[in-house]
């Protein structure tokens, strides 16, 4: 990790021991990602590399695949989620004027 405090906002569970090589793998692949286009995945080629750089056996190569590509379906849900809400309210605050002849 970057040695920053998590922020409050953030829950962090407790993991199982070794676990937190994965969840510290993809909090710094995150910044990967692009959203130029939208909510992007983090890219395959990122995570390929991220094993092999830190040494990853095969079996932890498959097993941070698996968590970084659970975590970043979660984190694209959310993002698309706010994002959606953020429409919605944008459309409603654009009716309202409409109605009030602004």
């Amino acid at each position: 990790m970057n040695g920053l405090p998590v922020p409050e906002k953030f829950e962090v569970p407790e993991l199982d021991f070794g676990l937190s090589l994965y969840l510290d793998a993809f909090l710094e692949l995150d910044s990967e990602r692009t959203h130029f286009h939208g909510p992007t995945r983090i890219p395959w080629s990122s995570i390929a590399r991220y094993a092999e750089f830190n040494e990853f056996t095969k079996e932890q190569a498959e097993n941070l695949f698996f968590f970084v590509r659970k975590l970043d379906e979660q984190v694209l849900k959310e993002i698309e989620e706010k994002q959606e809400a953020e429409r919605k309210r944008i459309a409603a605050i654009a009716k309202v004027k409409k109605l009030a002849g602004k």
